[in-house]
């Protein structure tokens, strides 16, 4: 039964795939930045962690990897197992998480404190041990949860604190119950307590209760050891040798003198033969005969990259740091896993569910898939910063790209330059009204200390300038603006540090209308009427009468926001969505004059995200996000709500509560409910959503408001919950009704 079980569920998801869908990461196939560490636990299974709270794995040998769980702005930087269904990921927010059989492989945070962590290693389920940034090495295995420390640094007094001689750098674990631990004392070598064994290795043979020194020597700190059995090693370091024991760390030998010196960042043994080390000048080391001959391998990397090595078997091995590289023949050629552009996106456009372009610190890219994937079509490195494209339809299109505009009328197989003047500054973006009618916006001269707007009316043949200055105000300085929004062709709108403006003679002319709603950058109009302007990190303002009166709305917590775009009317509100920096998404709902839910999403990056683009097909939203990291994000929202609707010509005649769809699900389902309009019930009820686990808590609340009569939907996102049975109950004025749903990982 469990068998057929699995695959109906698995099929059911394959079906419903295309209807049902949360936000997800459309692009990079997997991240090309940030990888902390990576690790297989056998020929096949593997996983890489990243700076940005990702969790990878692949199941056929690192050709390809799938996103298994993310951890919105926890910094991940060290994975380790246990055996090949255990593992543990520390979190740089003190937080241990954890993988097993019985979590389904879905990654949970152990209710365990991890403080100042240096490196740590898990000796078995319940026995782990680590070292902090104070010289100690801590052990927990009790009940309680309690650390406790096994190993002390000797101190020295440092003005009126006391500091650790050096630090633990790294662990390794051997069958028989042994650890040895590689520790320094370079804290104390910069204050010139000590000049000779800067480096030394402690030893436990009772799984770190205890700790006795094994080894200690050399006048330079050791980075990394490695191991390929209980005797035979191999360590490196700030100098330019790899060192060799036979004896299991007592005693250390000179195996490789690099010719040209240079630090050597780790080394990594296969087995008894094969071995690979990586220095900072990015070459690798590799030896196929157990340290007698070694031969050196340039990888031919950036600067930028911070990177490591991890071997697999003979001659396979991957560098990870700022992407993700392999080699399948001992390093003499090397390849990208990723098959994912390298770009910051700073604008993207799309005239359909699926054709979309975008521009970026590549130039200007193209989709045919909704997002999933780009390609390059219009190649330039944008040195400035500033770029911007605007589609008018699937031919026609402009595009701003370091201080150049460009034009294509054929879906941008070519783009042709327009010369508008040699004396450019920048040009901060373009916006079209329809096919005719354009603005390129905040034009800059290195000649004149002013901005212009440059306005065309025929398409782009001819182009004039107008100076940005406002009639009813003074304004000697215009501060910078990021969008510039036609809401009809007699409203333009601008927010920027002076306040809100409004053109309404396509840019030729502007009033300042609120001099004291201001904003650094995110703001967008729906209508004439109604706007959300980010006037600061922390608040929103709210209009619905153009700018005359304001409500106001926190954010979940402080963000510069990027951009922010209403969605349009929904069953739960009107539906407004925002962007900003350190990856942040938040999503805000206004229902009969107030806000009543605000909450932040999933956007699997720390990076910044600039735009929000919106196309709405069938009157269902397709929305994308798009930033730093190559990071492009779909989500297929809710409804919108029609004016039929609104007129409750289809109205229910009774309550329901429907079965979630798909069910069981991962990591979201629909809910759909009813609430009729009779004389027998109230037009408006109160009307709560609620989540409940297996044990009566709730988990979520989904609705908590007054709803008119009609047809609802909802979207429960689980992402964070783990497998199992839950229940859903609304209750709406009367009525209440319990359905249950599984969810499956």
């Amino acid at each position: 039964m469990k068998i057929k079980f699995s695959i109906f569920v698995i099929f059911m998801l394959l079906v419903l795939s295309q209807k049902q869908k949360a936000q997800e990461l459309l692009y990079p196939d997997f991240p090309t930045y940030s990888i902390t560490d990576l690790t297989f636990v056998d020929d096949s299974t593997g996983y890489f962690i990243t700076k940005y709270g990702s969790i990878y794995n692949s199941n056929n040998g690192g050709i390809t990897w799938k996103l298994q769980n993310h951890f919105q702005g926890k910094e991940l930087s060290q994975i380790e197992f246990i055996d090949k269904t255990l593992g543990f990921v520390y979190s740089n927010y003190n937080e241990l998480l954890y993988n097993s059989e019985e979590t389904n492989n879905f990654w949970r945070v152990a209710n365990i404190s991890m403080e100042e962590v240096q490196t740590f290693l898990p000796i078995s389920q319940s026995k782990i041990i680590r070292s902090d940034n104070y010289g100690k090495i801590w052990m927990l295995d009790n009940f309680y949860g309690e650390w406790n420390v096994k190993y002390e640094m000797l101190e020295f007094q440092g003005g009126c604190l006391l500091f650790p001689y050096g630090e633990i750098v790294q662990f390794h674990n051997f069958d028989n119950k042994r650890i040895l631990a590689l520790c320094n004392n370079k804290y104390a070598a910069n204050d010139v307590l000590v000049q000779d064994s800067l480096s030394f290795i402690l030893e436990s043979i009772d799984e770190g209760n205890s700790w006795d020194t094994l080894w200690i020597g050399l006048e330079n700190l050791m980075q990394s050891f490695t191991f390929a059995n209980d005797s035979l090693g191999w360590m490196v370091g700030e100098n330019a040798n790899i060192y060799n024991t036979n004896d299991g760390g007592k005693n250390w030998d000179i195996q490789y003198v690099n010719p040209s010196y240079s630090i050597f960042n780790n080394i990594s043994a296969v087995d008894s033969n094969n071995i690979f080390a990586l220095n900072v000048n990015k070459e690798v080391i590799i030896s196929n005969n157990g340290g007698n001959s070694w031969e050196k391998k340039n990888l031919n990397l950036s600067n930028s990259w911070n990177c490591k090595i991890e071997p697999k078997n003979n001659g396979e091995a991957f560098v990870f740091g700022n992407g993700l590289i392999k080699t399948n023949n001992n390093g003499d050629s090397w390849e990208q896993v990723s098959k994912s552009l390298k770009v910051n996106f700073s604008k993207i456009d799309f005239v359909s569910e699926k054709l979309g372009w975008g521009v970026g610190t590549l130039g200007i890219l193209n989709t045919i898939d909704g997002g999933r994937s780009w390609n390059l079509q219009y190649e330039k490195e944008i040195t400035n910063g500033i770029s911007c494209i605007e589609m008018i339809d699937s031919l026609e299109g402009w595009a701003i790209i370091d201080r150049q505009l460009l034009h294509t009328e054929n879906g941008g197989i070519s783009w042709n330059i327009i010369n508008l003047t040699s004396d450019i500054s920048y040009m901060r973006g373009v916006t079209f009204l329809n096919k005719n009618v354009g603005v390129i916006f905040e034009f800059r001269k290195n000649s004149i200390d002013a901005a212009f707007n440059i306005v065309t009316t025929d398409g782009g043949n001819t182009w004039k300038e107008y100076l940005i200055e406002a009639e009813n105000q003074q304004t000697e300085y215009i501060t910078s603006f990021f969008k510039m929004q036609f809401t009809d062709k007699d409203h333009l709108w601008f927010v920027n540090q002076q306040g809100v403006w409004l053109s309404r003679d396509t840019a030729k002319t502007w009033e300042i209308i609120d001099s004291n709603t201001t904003c650094l950058a995110g703001f967008d109009f729906y209508d004439s009427l109604t706007a959300m302007v980010a006037i600061d990190h922390k608040t929103m303002a709210f209009t619905k009468d153009g700018c005359k009166t304001w409500e106001y709305v926190d954010n979940p917590h402080l963000f510069q926001t990027n951009d922010i775009e209403i969605v349009g009317e929904t069953h739960q509100g009107l539906l407004i969505i925002a962007c900003g920096f350190n990856g942040t998404i938040v999503k805000y709902y206004y229902d009969n004059g107030i806000f009543d839910f605000v909450r932040e999403m999933v956007s699997y990056t720390n990076y910044p995200l600039f735009d929000i683009e919106i196309f709405i097909d069938n009157n269902r939203p397709n929305i994308w996000w798009a930033g730093n990291g190559s990071t492009i994000i779909f989500r297929l929202s809710e409804y919108l709500t029609t004016d039929i609707e609104d007129e409750f010509s289809s109205s229910p005649k009774i309550f329901s509560l429907s079965q979630n769809y798909p069910n069981p699900f991962n990591p979201s389902t629909v809910i759909k409910y009813s609430i009729p309009r009779s004389t027998e019930y109230k037009s408006v009820q109160q009307t709560t959503l609620k989540v409940f686990d297996i044990l009566g808590r709730e988990v979520a609340t989904l609705v908590n408001k007054q709803q008119k009569s009609g047809n609802y939907e909802v979207i429960f996102d689980a992402s964070n919950l783990t497998s199992g049975i839950y229940f859903y109950r609304l209750q709406s004025g009367s009525f209440v009704a319990t359905q249950k749903m599984v969810l499956l990982r």
